[in-house]
């Protein structure tokens, strides 16, 4: 799964770098909350970029999780006001499978991170997800 934090820029703009990271920093104990269990691994990528691997979850069931994630960051109801959409922080979320197990880190990274550029055109604030066959 990747997730993004939904018009991050303008939050810094707004807000000032410290108030930035002190937002990632609550978004990142949300994810921790959302996914305790101990073979999930939650990781900042980049910016304002997270990764969450969920060893031995379809798509399907880790979308499940990628929406409740959604909902917990919705409900943090972090102020942001310069968000052209909502008054508050979202995030967007891409979910990646390989139904065959084949593919690699790298691949299932490329993919989700397909699926969230979906979610990102799409509207933000959204879960999209991209299955593989091969």
């Amino acid at each position: 799964m990747m997730i993004d934090v939904d018009y991050f820029k303008p939050y810094n703009d707004h807000y000032g770098h410290q108030q930035g990271d002190d937002c990632l920093i609550r978004l990142a104990e949300c994810m921790n909350q959302c996914f305790h269990a101990p073979d999930v691994i939650v990781a900042r990528t980049g910016g304002e970029e997270f990764g969450v691997l969920l060893p031995g979850l379809t798509a399907v069931d880790a979308s499940h999780h990628a929406e409740a994630l959604r909902m917990a960051v919705e409900s943090l109801a972090l102020p942001h006001a310069a968000a052209p959409v909502r008054d508050i922080v979202t995030v967007s979320v891409g979910v990646a499978d390989s139904l065959t197990g084949n593919d690699t880190p790298y691949e299932l990274m490329q993919q989700a991170d397909r699926a969230l550029y979906h979610a990102k055109q799409t509207g933000r604030n959204r879960v999209s997800r991209e299955v593989t066959t091969s």
